[in-house]
């Protein structure tokens, strides 16, 4: 559950478990990949402060986690670690191996529209979220297939829709305000600028020293478009 916490709480107490997991079995496929995607969770929301390393460190962690067999669950972790390291293609053999390994993976389903988000096919995300959600509308992964689903619809041009699932993310978590960085723009894009000042102000008020130039270093690979 920290691992999963979308908050910078969340991921400090995750490290203290992944490590424990690790030092009592450096094999264990579930905890590697666990660990490899909390680094790069660290870079991805902005709650490192040496994010170069903790990019390195999270790549070093796939490298070793590809190697160990593992479950669905595990390879939809790893899938979604290498999404963060920018490494599509090895992502989406991941989750195709998951899908295999169990159908019925909300993981690797979750994974698989996240992957549709950053190689541009709204129509494919959509699905693939929707799926997730009627599989496990309550597991973990459901509120990043929230956030998807208003990031596919944002990329679709529907940006009412956008600005609508990413609200109800945000609502569902409160303290993930890294998801104003796609709702602020999508809020632009309708003319809703009441709602646009409040989306950035939320944003600068828990990132005061974020730059622009920090949101696109942190960003996963998102189309151009954003």
């Amino acid at each position: 559950p920290s691992v999963l916490s979308p908050d910078a709480d969340g991921n400090e107490r995750a490290a203290d478990f992944r490590e424990r997991a690790m030092n009592r079995d450096p094999d264990h496929a579930l905890a590697t990949a666990l660990a490899e995607w909390a680094y790069g969770q660290r870079v991805v929301y902005h709650f490192s402060a040496t994010p170069a390393e903790d990019r390195a460190r999270s790549a070093e962690l796939a490298r070793k986690a590809a190697a160990l067999a593992g479950d669905a669950t595990a390879l939809a972790v790893l899938g979604n670690a290498f999404t963060l390291l920018h490494d599509l293609d090895a992502a989406g053999r991941v989750i195709r191996e998951a899908l295999a390994v169990d159908g019925g993976s909300a993981w690797a389903w979750s994974r698989g529209g996240w992957i549709d988000v950053y190689n541009g096919d709204a129509e494919s995300a959509i699905e693939r979220f929707k799926i997730e959600l009627d599989l496990a509308p309550y597991d973990p992964p459901a509120f990043n297939s929230l956030v998807g689903m208003g990031c596919a619809h944002f990329g679709a041009g529907n940006y009412v829709e956008a600005a609508r699932w990413q609200q109800r993310a945000l609502a569902e978590h409160p303290s993930a305000t890294w998801i104003h960085r796609t709702m602020c723009p999508a809020y632009v894009l309708v003319g809703a600028k009441p709602e646009a000042r409040r989306s950035v102000t939320a944003l600068r008020e828990q990132y005061p020293e974020l730059t622009i130039a920090e949101v696109q270093q942190g960003f996963p690979p998102m189309p151009q478009g954003y």
